[in-house]
């Protein structure tokens, strides 16, 4: 949840599925570059 406005500001991922759609953009958005 520490993912900041990366993904956020598109609304295109809620935080939920943030580990699931991981693959949005994992070099970005991937909870574990967070």
């Amino acid at each position: 949840q520490c993912i900041g406005p990366l993904g956020m500001e598109s609304g295109a991922i809620p935080d939920e599925d943030i580990t699931a759609s991981s693959s949005f953009d994992s070099g970005n958005v991937g909870p574990r570059q967070a």
